[in-house]
This record gives structure tokens, sequence and C-alpha cells, in this order.
């Protein structure tokens, strides 16, 4: 069925702006499973109205492809959107407490498979008469994704009684529109094109991504909405520019041809993949020119990562303001991202007094490079006030167990219970810290440590801020 030139309008912004916002969601931080599976749903949302763009303007049987694309990459985001809400229960930490997380990790694999299976096989979709039909397996997996999404709903539901916060409460309430949008995709009883379907459910996602990012934010002591709207605006300068042009092309000359429809969504998608990822793109291009100087990579990639850094950093929230448990959390981070300067430089504990005072005590310009690097200095002379005045490097004795379990992990960088991490070239102290941990140490032990320990140097840090003051 053809899109009126409204529809086609409405097709492309919706993909654009959840491309962007995926995209932007995901590279918050990669390593958070909450941001990263907002994202992946974003982003096969985008690539479903894409998809479902390119199927209306585009004639048989190629139509009939595009539309097994679309309507597959439609079912994918609840399947992350499961796995999204699933994890805003967890801190994502590496704790056993948070070991279920990687049975929640399969759900990308499965959504690949769903992808495959749509696209590949008669199974999911079925042509005949130039239209897609359900095919034999498209009855179990709808009422598979009907299971999960009520499940998403009850996790949902019980998060919030535990901890009624306003997203939370905005996360539970998009679930269960996003559940009945999915009826209509999945179960459609009214004769709706996919487009309008697809629509029903951006507004959910849009809002679920928005929460996720929020509620890290919030958890980071950072700020949100600076971070948002330099991206936003930075890539729609850039999609203006690049499918500008196209667009023009197409008003002009060709019209809305299949080529020139395909030119426009992937001039907007290069656009904002390249925007939002800006950073690592720089550093794999470094990478190559620059590779007979490492240093210079390193300082270069420092100096980005920091300045992204910026509008994240929120100057309303000084630390003094902060109570003790909030006090406590972002020292808990400030420690788990202590070999990282550019984590460092959005936490804020870089705006402690006391790292004013040592910065002009030794006559260092005031900036936030030298206030992370000032506030990564003062975090590991508190772990070193941990150690025991014993002549040793090294003990297993439970006096020294709170050093122990923030200096080898956190300064030093071992992982002992990582399958990847590799521990060559370790000094002889340091091969016997690896042994102790992975011998004599629970995971769950170490972690109920590092955090009493993380406390400890909270306290030694408002102390010292006290002192600052007085």
């Amino acid at each position: 069925m053809a899109m009126t030139p409204v529809e086609l309008v409405l097709d492309v912004v919706a993909y654009a702006f959840a491309l962007w916002l995926g995209l932007h969601v995901w590279s918050r931080n990669p390593g958070v499973a909450r941001l990263r599976y907002a994202g992946m749903g974003l982003i096969t949302y985008a690539l479903a109205l894409a998809a479902a763009g390119m199927s209306a303007f585009t004639p048989a049987p190629a139509s009939l492809a595009w539309g097994r694309w679309s309507w597959t990459l439609a079912l994918m985001p609840a399947l992350f959107w499961c796995a999204t809400i699933f994890t805003l229960t967890s801190d994502n930490a590496a704790t056993p407490e948070n070991s279920h997380l990687s049975a929640i990790g399969a759900l990308p694999a499965i959504a690949l498979l769903l992808f495959l299976m749509g696209i590949g096989t008669p199974f999911l979709f079925v042509s005949s008469d130039h239209t897609l039909r359900p095919g034999p397996f498209f009855a179990g997996i709808a009422g598979i994704i009907s299971l999960l999404m009520f499940t998403a709903l009850v996790v949902a539901w019980r998060q919030y009684r535990r901890q009624p916060r306003a997203p939370l409460g905005l996360a539970l309430i998009a679930t269960l529109f996003f559940g009945l949008g999915m009826g209509l995709v999945m179960f459609p009883l009214l004769p709706l094109p996919l487009l309008w379907r697809l629509l029903a459910i951006g507004l959910d996602l849009v809002s679920l991504g928005l929460v996720v990012a929020f509620l890290d934010a919030l958890d980071a002591g950072e700020s949100l909405a600076r971070d948002l709207l330099r991206s936003f605006t930075f890539s729609l300068a850039i999609s203006l520019l690049f499918g500008g042009q196209v667009t023009l092309a197409i008003l002009i000359s060709t019209g809305p041809i299949p080529a020139m429809l395909l030119l426009l969504l992937a001039s907007i998608g290069t656009a904002i993949l390249v925007q939002t990822q800006a950073s690592r793109l720089q550093a794999a291009l470094d990478r190559l020119s620059l590779g007979r100087a490492p240093r210079m990579q390193q300082e270069r990639e420092t100096l980005r990562a920091v300045a992204e850094a910026l509008p994240r950093a929120r100057e309303d929230m000084p630390p003094h303001w902060l109570a003790s448990d909030e006090f406590a959390r972002h020292t808990r981070r400030a420690l788990s991202h202590l070999g990282a300067l550019p984590r460092l430089a959005s936490n804020p504990l870089t705006r402690l007094r006391l790292v004013e005072e040592r910065l002009a005590r030794r006559q260092i310009p005031d900036n936030t490079l030298a206030r992370a690097t000032e506030l990564q200095a003062m975090l590991r002379e508190s772990i070193i006030r941990l150690k025991p005045a014993e002549d040793a490097d090294f003990n297993g004795s439970d006096a020294w167990r709170f050093y122990n379990a923030l200096y080898y992990p956190y300064v030093v960088g071992l992982k002992p219970y990582s399958r990847r991490a590799l521990h060559d070239n370790l000094a002889p102290t340091e091969k016997a810290a690896l042994d102790w941990f992975r011998g004599q140490v629970p995971e769950r032990t170490l972690y109920n440590w590092q955090k009493a320990a993380a406390e400890l140097i909270a306290q030694d840090l408002r102390e010292r801020e006290r002192k600052v003051d007085g």
C-alpha cells in the first residue's frame, strides 16, 4: 500500500528521531545493559520504519522483501523492551546479585534469530498474491512475545512499588501502552497500514529511552538535558545538510522513487551515526594515522572524552549538598572509574572544595581535566591510608581486606573473576594477590568488602572537605 506524502514525511522524521535517540542512549555508556538494550530497541524500531517506507514505494516483488524486513523488525523492539525493563531492577554492576543479567543477555541473540527467521524463511511470513501473510510459527512467536511483555509489566509494577519514583512510574505506564501497541502489530484487528501501527508504539519507545537515560544520569550525578540538546542539535544540523540535498533532488527532479528514497534514508542514517559515534570514529582514525605515536593517541582520546563529559557535568549539585548515602554512592562510582579520567570528569566529586583547594595550592589551572586528575590522586591517597602499618606489600589477613579489595582491582587493575582479562607480566606481589582472590575470596565477598571500603573512603573525603570549609 503506497504512502501519501504526509505519511512519507512522518515515516522519515520518526525514523531519524528514533535512530538518533537510540544511538545516543546506547553511546552514553555501552557497558550498561539497560542503556544498550533501550538503544537496540529504538534502533530496530527506526529500521522497521525505514523498511516500511521502502516497501510502500518499491514495486513487487521487491516490495515483499522490504515488507518481510519491516514486519520482522517491528517485532524485535518488544524483546529489547523486555530486556530493558528486567535490567532496571539492577545497578548493572558485575556482582553475584546481578548474575541474572547473563540470562537476559540471551535476548539479543533471540532477536537476531527471530530476524533471520523472518527475512530468510517462510516460518514467520509467507507471500501469496503479492501479499505477506502470517506463517506457521507466527502465532507461537507472538504468544511468546506477549508472555514476555506481561512479565515485563509485572516486573515494572513490582519495582515501582518497592521504589516509587516518577521515572519508574512512567516506565510502568509506557510498558502497559507499549504492550497494547504491540498487540496492534502482532494481532491486527483494524485494517491499518504498518506505518500507523509502528507510530502507535513510537511514543512509548521514546519514553522508555528517555527514562533509562534519565535514571542513568541520575545514578551518575550527571546532567541529561544539556547532553541531549547538544547531540540533537548537531544531529539535526548534519541530517539537514546531507539529507536536505537528497530531498531537493527528489522534489525537483526524480520524485520518491525507490533509489532516491533509499539514498535519503541512508544519508540521514549515516549523518546521525557519524555524529553520535564521532569520538569512536576519531579514535579509529587516530589509530590508522598515528599508529606510531601511541602516547599522542591516548592524549587525544582523553581530551575528546573529557570534552564529551563537560555537557554532562551538573554544576547545580555541589557535593556538600549530597546526603551521606548519595556521597558514598558517587564515591563507589568514582573508585570503579579510577583508571578512566574521562569517566571521572563528570563525577560530582570533582567539584569538592578540597579539589579546588589542592589545585590552588599547587598553582595548577582549574579545569575539568585537572579536577579529574586531582580527584584520582585523592582517591588513591585514601586507598593507601587503608593499608595496615606492617612491613609487607601483601597480606591476606582480615586487617588487609579493605585495602586489598580496593587497591588491587582499582589501582593495579586486577580482574580476578573475569575469563577474558589478561594478567600477564604481573609482579610477584600482584600474582600472589590474584591467586588469593581466586582461591579464598568469593566474588560476593569481594563486592561487600569494596562497598564497605568505599564508605570508609567517602567518610574520609567528607572529613577532609569539612576541614577545608572550617
